[in-house]
């Protein structure tokens, strides 16, 4: 709740601390509101649409269309409505900020819907969701095996080894290294992609496939360097900055053939796409060299607890900036059923290291406590939104009067985002819950000798109990935005499931494949420190080879 509270006030916020970064929609408000202060503010939809944004006759998307509204809402809506139907640009509506003529903020009414209709609508999406995130879970778990056996084979062994690692190991660890260099770089090609569709990306954007091909040779040419001129010593931390470096400027690159497909100022562009991108890569720079070897200095359960519990603080930035140009600033060329692409692995990261820490956890009593407690939180977080907002609208009311223009918070387009981010939050929290103890069950088979089977049977009851709390409180948190908000997240999930799919597989094998050392390194202190000493050591051979 405390997180999703500071999300908001980031959010609403950074136009005020920018203030040279203002809404086109809002502008547009402001002249008509001089021009006519006994009017409700509307956009002016005199700016056709472009050809990479098509109308959608039913954006809004709630659950309940029929569902009754307070009367000035209903005014509101239906105003806006009549200006919407002037015009096929529905990105006009989607930024609209509805006030009225004592200038008050109109927060979001609860559009009730039916209580048992709720709770029948939120059963079957959870059961699709997790059975979508078991699959997820199930490839980035391939994912990792082939990481364990070629990047980052005998990670575990390496400290106990007088002689150097077999070079045959070396060369698949290349191998490997290559191919994760490939993978990253074409992280941004498929991310646009999903942004902008399959037919549009081949027709316009099929330059920034070769950008992603060129910028993963060269990492890969860097790296066979170091392997032939550094040996062992090639996956050193300090060698990778210049790969950090090259998918930068890849970025860039992309960035600048977007704005080329666009028609767009670069400059734009890259404010828009790249900064979010960017923010990603500072994110994981942090997260890589700061906050896991903070983690893995500390000697007691209670407090790797705490530092897993404030990790998703430091995505709050991120994820306010991002929500921000999303919200304002891209509704020209990205449609609303997409704009969450650029967002959510904003949301993923962190909570793919919190239950990678939370997997690290040897007592079972605590790991079942902080699930419990990330559920409730999440719980208060959406059934305590209607106060929120009433509170924002008051804030926000005052802050008016000394020049402040809130952003867009209320709008069709912002309640479209809420379902999508709450789809994606719960695909990555079934999903990253199963792959941090499938992550530790690989760990312990590929370093320690023993029994596949076993290692199974020791994972089976955290999962159980794991996906047992979570599905109850995603469970009530779909029950409580179906129901109290009316926002539609069963008609998006089983409209576009497939999209939300293929985006939530990519970022979790793009995260595999470049937290998969520092990930490793929070099982590897532990059994290090306390394990060990039972086990037989596997030898260090070739890959695939368990003898």
């Amino acid at each position: 709740m405390f997180l999703e509270q500071l999300i908001d006030f980031l959010f609403l916020a950074i136009p005020w601390l920018i203030s040279e970064i203002r809404c086109p929609s809002r502008q547009k408000q402001r002249k008509q509101q001089d021009s006519c202060n006994d009017n409700i503010n509307v956009p002016n939809p005199s700016n056709p649409p472009t050809d990479l944004v098509s109308p959608e006759q039913n954006f809004n998307y709630k659950e309940f269309p029929d569902a009754a509204e307070p009367e000035n809402e209903i005014e509101a809506r239906g105003l806006l409505s009549a200006a919407s139907t002037s015009s096929l640009n529905y990105n006009s509506l989607a930024n609209t900020v509805v006030e009225f003529r004592s200038g008050c903020f109109l927060p979001h009414k609860s559009e009730r819907g039916p209580l048992l209709s709720s709770i029948a609508r939120s059963i079957p999406t959870n059961i699709t969701i997790i059975l979508s995130a078991i699959v997820i879970s199930g490839i980035a778990g391939f994912f990792a095996y082939l990481d364990l056996e070629t990047t980052d084979k005998c990670i575990g062994i390496e400290p106990y080894l007088n002689n150097s690692i077999p070079e045959k190991v070396l060369k698949w660890k290349l191998i490997g290294e290559s191919c994760q260099a490939w993978l990253l770089n074409f992280w941004f090609p498929a991310t646009i992609a999903l942004l902008f569709g399959r037919k549009l990306f081949i027709e316009k954007f099929r330059s920034l496939l070769y950008i992603g091909l060129i910028m993963g040779q060269l990492v890969v040419i860097y790296k066979a360097y170091l392997f032939m001129y550094c040996g062992s010593d090639f996956r050193d931390s300090y060698y990778r900055y210049p790969g950090n470096v090259i998918f930068f400027l890849g970025g860039i690159l992309g960035c600048i053939e977007i704005a080329r497909a666009t028609k767009q100022s670069i400059k734009r562009i890259v404010l828009k796409i790249g900064q979010i991108f960017m923010f990603s890569l500072i994110m994981c720079l942090s997260y890589r060299n700061l906050i896991v070897p903070w983690f893995n200095e500390q000697t007691s359960d209670i407090n790797k607890a705490m530092i897993a519990s404030i990790l998703p603080l430091f995505a709050l930035i991120p994820v306010a900036v991002g929500k921000y140009v999303v919200l304002c600033h891209c509704t020209d060329f990205i449609q609303a059923d997409v704009s969450f692409v650029l967002i959510y692995f904003n949301y993923l990261i962190p909570v793919a290291l919190y239950r990678i820490m939370q997997a690290e956890l040897t007592d079972l009593r605590l790991f079942v406590a902080f699930s419990l407690l990330h559920g409730t939180f999440n719980i208060i977080a959406q059934a305590t939104r209607h106060f929120r907002e009433k509170l924002w609208g008051r804030a926000l009311r005052k802050l008016e009067t000394r020049g402040f223009r809130p952003v867009p918070y209320c709008s069709p387009r912002i309640r479209r985002l809420q379902a999508d981010l709450e789809i994606q939050d719960m695909l990555s929290q079934f999903g990253t819950l199963i792959l941090s103890q499938v992550y530790m069950m690989l760990y312990r088979f590929s370093t320690f000798d023993v029994a596949l089977s076993d290692e199974i049977k020791r994972i089976y009851p955290r999962v159980v109990i794991g996906l047992a709390i979570e599905f109850v409180f995603a469970w009530l948190s779909t029950f409580i935005q179906v129901w109290l908000y009316n926002i539609g997240i069963k008609t998006i999930w089983f409209r576009y499931w497939l999209r939300h799919v293929l985006a939530n597989g990519i970022i979790m094998v793009v995260a595999v494949s470049y937290f998969s050392q520092v990930l490793l390194s929070v099982f590897k202190f532990r059994m290090e420190s306390s394990i060990h000493d039972e086990y037989t050591l596997r030898n260090c051979t070739m890959p695939f080879t368990y003898k």
